[in-house]
């Protein structure tokens, strides 16, 4: 009988830990263990995995809730984490993968976003925790990566600018998750600014806020601020972003943080540098853009101040 399985990327596995479920790598289209239920997690094996370039690990699906349990004792213990940064970009990037199948139960979705709530509360709780590996943190890979970065870089911006209300941060961070659902559907490419995409696939670029919104639009459990966030997600200046020209000041500040951090991300990507390399060019061609005292605090946050 074939074993249904489910995508986890290597980093939301913590050293030390003991796992709570089966873990297993595909090698030649078949499940090999890696990681056997009540065993520990050891660094030298995730060491090797991270050199044969094995990111994703696989889980049996009936295991789910087994592997959400311990992502959420794990993210209750952060604070003792040597490497908080990549811990939360492998749970942030398993769950944004995972999305398309979570999304089609309320309790699956309830549980990601309780995670994200966590992640958020600990972002909020150590303003300074990512400061010896943001600096270093580079552009993406992919759109689940891209995805995953920018809720991080979000819920960590945003309490730096007086966002602090659960809920709403939380909201943030499950559309930084959800926001590029619609370049998924339509397989659009990945890493390449507007001007530079054939003119063939523009317009279908530039009706992704509005498709990822439709996505989720049977979805009676995503709110309505989630959906508002995710169809508002490329707005920008005064009218230049899209789809609805809308000048982004004017948007709720979680609104103004998502879309900032996303075109800051993307701008990392396209020009493949570090998080902080690329952020002295970044706010000269966006200048006027973005809110001067946001573009202030991501930079000071980039730094480590």
């Amino acid at each position: 009988m074939q074993m249904n399985h489910f995508p986890i990327y290597a980093g939301s596995l913590q050293p030390q830990t003991s796992v709570l479920f089966d873990a297993f790598v595909l090698v030649g289209g078949k499940h090999l263990p890696c990681f056997r239920k009540a065993e520990t997690v050891d660094l030298e094996r995730l060491k090797k995995l991270h050199a044969s370039n094995t990111t994703k690990l696989f889980i049996p699906v009936q295991e789910e809730p087994a592997y959400f349990e311990y992502l959420r004792h794990r993210l209750e213990s952060l604070k003792a984490a040597k490497s908080p940064l990549q811990f939360l970009l492998g749970t942030l990037s398993t769950l944004t993968e995972n999305l398309p199948r979570t999304l089609e139960e309320e309790s699956s979705f309830r549980a990601t976003s309780s995670l994200v709530s966590l992640a958020s509360e600990y972002l909020r709780s150590h303003p300074n925790a990512l400061k010896a590996e943001i600096s270093e943190l580079k552009g993406s890979n992919d759109i689940i990566e891209h995805s995953a970065k920018v809720a991080i870089l979000s819920l960590a911006l945003a309490p730096r600018l007086g966002l602090q209300d659960d809920q709403e941060l939380c909201d943030m961070g499950v559309a930084a998750l959800l926001h590029d659902l619609g370049k998924l559907s339509m397989n659009l490419p990945f890493g390449v600014s507007l001007d530079d995409l054939p003119r063939s696939i523009t317009q279908a670029y530039l009706s992704h806020p509005s498709l990822s919104v439709e996505l989720i639009s049977e979805k009676r459990y995503i709110n309505v601020r989630i959906r508002r966030l995710i169809g508002d997600h490329e707005e920008m200046g005064q009218g230049e972003g899209f789809p609805a020209k809308k000048n982004v000041s004017e948007l709720s500040l979680s609104s103004q943080v998502l879309n900032l951090c996303n075109d800051f991300e993307r701008y990392a990507t396209i020009n493949n540098t570090s998080l902080l390399k690329a952020f002295k060019p970044y706010t000269k061609d966006k200048r006027g853009v973005f809110d001067s005292l946001h573009l202030l605090r991501l930079g000071e946050m980039l730094s480590g101040k």
